[in-house]
C-alpha cells in the first residue's frame, strides 16, 4: 500500500512536526510505501528515512490570488493528473488542511479525486469558518470552478473520504456540518516529554 502525505509546504511549524511524527510511525509499517508531497519548500526541515520518496509540485503551494476561471481549472486538472499518476485504488492520500482556504485548486482537486473513488484523509488542523477571509476566498474560487455548494466540497459525504481532527470539539463541529461520526477520527497532537525517549 502507498500512502501519499501532503501539505502545501514543509516550512517550520506545527503541521510539519505532525508530518514528521506520522512518517516516523508509518515508516515502521511493513509493505507500506510513503511518498511526501508539497510545493518544494522545506523538505530539509524533516528527518526522512531513505525509503520515503519526496516529490515537489509548485501547484500545491499557497495560491493567494485567484487567476481566471480557465487558468484555475488548468491548475486543478494538473493536480488531479499529478495524484492519479501516484496512486492506485487502495492507496491513501493523506493531505493536511485540504479546505483551509490556502489553495482552492488543491481543495477542489482533492474533492474530484474522492469522487473518482480514491481514498482521501483530510487531516484538518484548522477550519476556514474561523477565518472569514479564507472562507470568502474559497467561495469566490469555487464559484469559478463549479456550481456545487461550498459545504459539499469542503465536507463531502463519501465513504472513501474521512477526516482526522485534533479534538472532540472539532469532531462535533464536523458532525454539525453533516459529516457522519464514523468518518471523523480524533488524532490529538503528540506530546514529547523532556527526558522520555
Amino acid at each position: 500500500m502507498k500512502i501519499i502525505i501532503g501539505h502545501y509546504h514543509l516550512n517550520p511549524g506545527g503541521v510539519t512536526k505532525i508530518i514528521q511524527s506520522q512518517i516516523n510511525g508509518l515508516a515502521q509499517m511493513p509493505n507500506t510505501e510513503l511518498v511526501l508531497v508539497c510545493d518544494g519548500q522545506g523538505f530539509n526541515n524533516l528527518s526522512l528515512p531513505a525509503s520515503v520518496t519526496t516529490l515537489a509540485n509548485p501547484a500545491l503551494g499557497y495560491l493567494p490570488q485567484l487567476p481566471s476561471a480557465q487558468a484555475l481549472q488548468g491548475i486543478v486538472s494538473r493536480l488531479v493528473v499529478f495524484f492519479e499518476n501516484l496512486v492506485q485504488q487502495g492507496d491513501i492520500i493523506h493531505f493536511h488542511n485540504i479546505g483551509l482556504g490556502k489553495n482552492v485548486a488543491v481543495t477542489y482537486a482533492m474533492f474530484l479525486l474522492a469522487q473518482k473513488g480514491y481514498t482521501l484523509i483530510n487531516h484538518a488542523h484548522d477550519f476556514p469558518e474561523d477565518r472569514p477571509a479564507n472562507y470568502r476566498y474559497l467561495q469566490d474560487g469555487l464559484a469559478l470552478l463549479t456550481d456545487k455548494p461550498l459545504s459539499q466540497v469542503l465536507y463531502p459525504k463519501m465513504q472513501n473520504y474521512c477526516f482526522g481532527v485534533l479534538n472532540s470539539f472539532d469532531k462535533q463541529r464536523l458532525k454539525g456540518f453533516g459529516v457522519e461520526a464514523a468518518s471523523v477520527h480524533v488524532w490529538p497532537n503528540p506530546v514529547n516529554q523532556p527526558g522520555v525517549p
